[in-house]
């Protein structure tokens, strides 16, 4: 399976920072599932994302930001067909893992992984994207339900009292006379018979299948409901579903990839979460990211930790500069002149000495600061000086070698004045970003710092690569013609930083070389640029959703970018909240000890993020707007309407059907009551006519005429999937239903209202 390599980047969504390594866990895990997808369909055989995995695919498209498993269902017929086939169809290497093929696995569900332990073989990494863990998916299993209530109750009393003894085997916690009494029972009432002479495991296995026996008695036509084996199955009625639900499944978008989902989801979210768009996170870090138990048992197994930044106390020793800065060279070059006049005037031919030294200051002052300075001009007119001088010399007349001696001095102490006022008293200032998409966390200091008529201001974008599991670098990504065109950039190879050695350095870029998957320049860590600055200040080019340090997952995260090279190295660090920077204060004196407290306390500020000043701008400004819009956006007086995206899911009009279309109709009632200060953008789910002829076809007729008669008015929009980006900076609001549209749209400030179809 292929991933652009942008995928693979540190990621931040809805607030959550989503750290490198796990998403090459979820790159793993997709690989696992195209191939199990793969499978499935060339034998026919359905399934259907589940839990976790299908609120991702309809609420944000994708994995859920803090989550990082894959859960699938499969209806039992489905599952066995699977397992006689999965040995020979999945490639090698992959293992199907549950309580008959692995040793200590019993839980009543199935697992497929893309191997059976950890693997650092260059191929099995090149194919799970630099991942060496175990990854991949787990099945969960439906059954049917009786109609009977009596008969299911009966179903899970029996599977329950199964499972009891098949665990207590398991634990050894049952006497022997009463284990024997058990066993008999189970044999007596189910005709089988338990081989006494087999191992506790063995025993605990067979079992197991009769659990899967019990539960997978009934039919499709003795039953209106279907439940997960365990443990959902032995909880009661809320954990079963209309098998309705289930009648067919439909392909929704996955991270780059698609994903079956129940045709019910719709219902089948609100049954478990209610209002399943609310955003709430797990706040637990149990088990997450999964890979960290396998990394914890590596090390152990190893007997040494795995390579991982690490804090130095000596930062300061680093600090040292390679080269004599202009302003260093500037100063020493002015004492010489001031030397050099004096010794002129007191006879001393050293012209061609002085000469030399005004050209060298004037070619490295055009290197530095470019031509036009008011410094060279004064060079000029000094060599000039110089030579009037010197050709003074040759002659008798006193009057005139002292009038042309004055006329020297004047000009070196006008070098000397513009060398102070140009060089030595003006302050420079350099932005480094690394992507033209990161530029806002820096726009409102930059354009503050190009204010200032004492500052010269250098924004240089810089190269950006992507890396290998080896570390190697590759793929360089450098695209300085991206950035806003007001914005003046200098190439990153034009700049001599010792020469330079600005005042101030801001970087976005805090991971130096210990990202897994992407590196900035080396010549651009942070370590290496304390050497050219006087202070180095670290600006994050995301936003969070604040948190506190009992939020154990976004805690946990905190080392992929707040104990890195970035954070640590630099003078001063700029965060979004008073909050983040008691949040990161904590981590960073776990990170370095207790002693380290006043460092982070000094040089750690939580004054807000520049991101929150830039869209704030931005939102200020308005956004452009398509030229065959104007027509019909503004209103009689040329104020500017209001724009309202309305957006409708997926599965409303098949759940909701012709109710749903007397909402419809209401809503553009009203809309177009208000066409004179409203632009409605109508956006309904790109998969609207596939779901709704799945589940409600005899409704899609009268859909398609109520849209075509509004699709006639020119005071409502129809929006496509291609344009809705860009609709979501136009618009000032949002209506509808909830979507991963809603979500983006709240997170950027903007008003969300839900719908509800029952309020017509």
């Amino acid at each position: 399976m292929r991933f652009d390599n942008s995928y693979f980047e540190d990621e931040v969504r809805n607030g959550f920072y989503i750290p490198a390594m796990v998403k090459k866990a979820w790159a793993a895990e997709l690989t696992v599932l195209s191939e199990f997808d793969r499978v499935c369909k060339k034998h026919h055989i359905e399934y259907f994302a589940d839990w976790g995995t299908l609120l991702a695919a309809v609420r944000h498209e994708g994995f859920i930001p803090w989550d990082d498993d894959l859960d699938v269902s499969m209806k039992r017929a489905d599952y066995e067909r699977f397992l006689e086939v999965a040995e020979k169809e999945l490639p090698e290497g992959y293992t199907v893992i549950n309580y008959e093929r692995h040793e200590n696995f019993f839980e009543l569900l199935a697992r497929v992984t893309s191997r059976s332990q950890i693997c650092f073989e260059e191929d099995y990494l090149d194919e799970f994207h630099g991942f060496p863990y175990m990854a991949g998916i787990d099945i969960f299993l439906l059954d049917y339900v009786s109609k009977d209530e009596e008969k299911e109750k009966k179903r899970c009393e029996d599977a329950k009292y199964v499972l009891a003894i098949a665990d207590a085997i398991g634990t050894n916690k049952l006497k022997p006379q009463t284990l024997e009494s058990s066993l008999l029972k189970i044999e007596k009432q189910w005709g089988i018979t338990i081989d006494r002479n087999k191992s506790n495991h063995d025993k605990r296995v067979q079992l197991y299948h009769l659990i899967e026996n019990i539960f997978g008695c009934f039919t499709e036509e003795e039953s209106e409901c279907l439940t997960q084996l365990m443990p959902w199955g032995l909880k009661g009625k809320e954990y079963r579903l209309p098998k309705a639900y289930y009648r067919s499944a439909l392909r929704l978008p996955y991270e780059n990839t698609t994903i079956p989902v129940p045709i019910g989801y719709d219902a089948m979210l609100k049954r478990r979460y209610g209002d399943y768009m609310k955003l709430e996170r797990n706040t637990s870090g149990h088990d997450y990211p999964f890979f960290s138990f396998q990394k914890k048992q590596l090390e152990k197994v190893l007997d040494f930790d795995l390579p991982k930044y690490t804090y130095s106390q000596n930062l300061q020793e680093r600090r040292t500069s390679k080269t004599a800065s202009l302003k260093e060279i500037a100063s020493e070059c002015r004492e010489a002149l001031l030397v050099y006049d004096g010794r002129i005037r007191g006879g001393d031919n050293c012209f061609e000495e002085a000469q030399q030294l005004a050209l060298d200051l004037g070619n490295l002052i055009e290197q530095v600061k470019g031509e036009g300075t008011e410094t060279v001009r004064n060079l000029e007119n000094y060599c000039e000086g110089l030579f009037m001088v010197y050709q003074a010399a040759m002659m008798p007349v006193n009057g005139e070698k002292e009038q042309l001696y004055c006329q020297l001095e004047e000009a070196c102490n006008a070098v000397c004045e513009s060398i102070e006022v140009e060089i030595l008293r003006r302050k420079e200032i350099v932005f480094l970003p690394f992507k033209a998409q990161t530029w806002e966390a820096f726009d409102p200091i930059w354009r503050e710092a190009a204010a200032d008529q004492n500052c010269d201001v250098y924004v240089i974008p810089i190269p950006y690569y992507y890396k290998k599991y080896d570390n190697t670098l590759y793929d360089m990504q450098y695209h300085p013609q991206d950035y806003p065109k007001e914005v003046f950039i200098t190439p990153y190879d034009a700049f001599d930083f010792g020469l330079h050695h600005p005042e101030v350095v801001y970087i976005q870029n805090p991971y130096d070389e210990w990202n897994p998957s992407t590196s900035v320049h080396p010549f651009f860590y942070s370590e290496n640029l304390l050497k050219y600055t006087d202070k180095l200040v670290y600006i994050p080019y995301f936003l969070l959703e604040e948190f506190t340090k009992e939020c154990e997952r976004e805690y946990s995260n905190m080392q992929y970018y707040c104990t890195v090279p970035g954070v640590v190295n630099a003078d001063e660090v700029i965060l979004q909240s008073e909050n983040m920077r008691s949040v990161y204060i904590e981590k960073l004196v776990e990170f370095a000890g207790e002693d380290t407290r006043p460092l982070w306390e000094r040089k750690i500020k939580g004054t807000g993020s520049p991101i929150m000043d830039a869209r704030e701008r931005c939102r200020q400004g308005g956004a452009a707007v398509p030229q065959e819009w104007e027509r019909c956006l503004y209103q009689s007086d040329r104020q500017r309407k209001k724009v309202i995206l309305y957006g409708i899911g997926g599965s409303t009009l098949m759940e909701y059907g012709f109710r749903f279309l007397e909402k419809l109709r209401r809503v553009f009632a009203i809309f177009g009551e208000k066409k004179e200060e409203i632009l409605p953008v109508f956006y309904p789910h790109p998969q609207i006519q596939e779901i709704t002829l799945a589940g409600r076809p005899e409704i899609w007729e009268d859909y398609e005429k109520l849209i075509e008669k509004y699709r006639k008015e020119d005071w409502i929009f129809f929006a496509t999937e291609s344009e809705i980006e860009k609709l979501m900076q136009i618009a000032d609001a949002y209506y509808g239903d909830g979507s991963r549209i809603a979500l983006q749209m709240r997170e950027e400030g903007k008003p969300v209202m839900l719908q509800d179809v029952r309020i017509l």
